[in-house]
């Protein structure tokens, strides 16, 4: 007689999914500093003001980093918001596939790095990507893939970075 393991893994696989990403401080000077250098420890900002950019701290879960489905009445002109959530599953054979979506929303005006002409939003998913993609140790029974990306209109200020994160699980013991 087997035990069905459905729905059991979609937590704890968003959190050891979650975990390396926001160790990242790359991803996280990305997420929380509107400069067009956000790497760089001092910089200038956009009034020609000199910043400081220091590693950051203390870990923006349920403010910019939110576990929940898109929401863009939450999206604000001056901040970039995650949404990380279990998505879709199929369950039908013994290895079944969860997906979560992985959605990076940035306000217009900091979508391209000045200066670089690189997109905020597809840097921040290069770093997700380095974190988890194709990787064997992070979750799950075998590789996470990283799928389908789009861009959209997040809100009337914002745009949008959708992608799939592909994780496979055993359904029964």
């Amino acid at each position: 007689m087997s035990i069905s393991l459905k729905f059991k893994h979609i937590g704890s696989n968003t959190v050891k999914m979650l975990m390396p990403i926001i160790s990242n401080q790359n991803f996280l000077r990305y997420l929380t500093y509107l400069s067009d250098d956000p790497l760089a420890q001092q910089t200038y900002d956009r009034n020609g003001q000199l910043v400081n950019q220091p590693d950051i701290q203390d870990i923006p879960i349920n403010s910019s980093i939110l576990l929940t489905p898109f929401d863009p009445t939450i999206i604000t002109d001056l901040q970039i918001k995650v949404f990380f959530y279990p998505y879709s599953g199929n369950l039908s054979n013994f290895i079944g596939t969860d997906v979560y979506e992985f959605i990076i929303t940035c306000p217009i005006q900091f979508f391209i790095l000045q200066g670089s002409g690189e997109y905020r939003n597809f840097l921040m998913a290069y770093e997700v990507a380095k974190m988890i993609d194709s990787k064997y140790e992070v979750v799950g029974v075998s590789k996470i893939e990283i799928t389908n990306w789009k861009i959209f209109k997040a809100s009337d200020t914002s745009v949008g970075l959708s992608f799939l994160i592909n994780v496979n699980n055993s359904t029964k013991v």
